[in-house]
């Protein structure tokens, strides 16, 4: 039951049950610890070494990780939570900033509706914000959740079903040269958070 992949992320998340870490933040400065050989191509590693903020959202019950005996699922939850809470620290100050969606068809469209929920609704203004979606398929959540709703009021949307890839160097290169010059052409080089979900 993937024994060694439980048991280093189990581990890395339980260890920082009592304490203000973050699930992304326990496991990214595990793997800087583990001297694994190439934590340079980590997300996680990469995060926490450059003081990036980074976030996992699990739902429990998804992934292997969970089936498994170290699985502690008061740290996870505990962990995963506080990645909502910075994740919503991010998403507050995206007025006039970008928001791309790489991929993730069900949770993180969610999780981001609900942040853009929570951040207004506490007086955060978020009027001009850019969604992105890209992915090879047009779903439901992405579409609605992430380009149509947060941006019903203003700001700019654009849903590409191009085909994507995590370890594509520039996706947003790519999507400025289809989209050409003008207020468009200038969408991507705004402040952005970047979600890149792997298959």
């Amino acid at each position: 039951m993937a024994r060694e992949t439980a048991e280093f992320l189990n581990r890395a998340i339980s260890r920082g049950a009592s304490g203000d870490w973050d699930w992304a933040g326990l496991v990214g400065e595990a793997l800087l610890e583990s001297g694994f050989p190439h934590t340079g191509a980590s997300l996680l590693a990469t995060a926490a070494r450059e003081g990036i903020p980074a976030t996992v959202h699990v739902a429990i019950g998804t992934d292997i990780i969970h089936l498994h005996p170290s699985m502690d699922p008061e740290a996870t939850g505990r962990a995963t939570y506080r990645d909502f809470q910075t994740f919503c620290s991010v998403v507050k100050t995206l007025e006039g900033g970008v928001f791309i969606n790489i991929g993730s068809a069900v949770i993180l469209p969610e999780v981001f509706l609900k942040a853009v929920t929570l951040v207004r609704n506490l007086g955060w203004p978020l009027e001009q914000i850019t969604t992105v979606n890209f992915d090879f398929i047009r779903h439901y959540r992405p579409a609605t959740n992430v380009v149509r709703r947060p941006t019903l009021e203003g700001g700019a949307r654009i849903l590409s079903d191009r085909p994507s890839r995590a370890d594509d160097p520039a996706p947003g290169r790519r999507g400025a040269g289809r989209l050409g010059g003008g207020r468009q052409g200038e969408i991507l080089k705004r402040p952005a958070i970047m979600v890149i979900v792997t298959r």
